[in-house]
């Protein structure tokens, strides 16, 4: 952004994560420190949300570990079908961010029938 010029430049991997998103669940961004990830990831956001998704912002870096933690385990009380989280700093707790992926993995199945058993 430059305000004093009165511009925003958008950058094209933001349609491109956007686009990935309809194909694969989880989507990584990984880049050198200051490279602008944290703004792609909340410029991905802003995008879904202004199409009427449910979108969840993370940004570890500004959470202690158990208040992370309690906000997973809550998840999946969340009455969405489709939800949109983004984890900013995804690194500084990879143990809940891998539970997160596999509770959505198990809440995909149970909702698509995998997870019913038969009579």
């Amino acid at each position: 952004m430059d305000y004093e010029q009165g511009f925003i430049v958008e950058r094209k991997e933001v349609d491109e994560i956007i686009n990935k998103l309809e194909t694969n669940k989880v989507q990584l961004v990984l880049g050198a420190p200051a490279s602008g990830k944290s703004i792609i990831l909340k410029n991905v956001g802003y995008k879904l949300a202004g199409e009427g998704r449910k979108v969840y912002v993370v940004e570890l870096k500004k959470h202690p570990k158990d208040e992370i933690k309690l906000f997973f385990e809550n998840i999946p009380q969340i009455d969405d079908d489709n939800p949109i989280f983004i984890i900013d700093d995804a690194h500084l707790n990879i143990s809940e961010c891998e539970r997160l992926i596999r509770n959505f993995k198990v809440r995909e199945n149970l909702s698509l029938g995998h997870g019913r058993q038969g009579k």
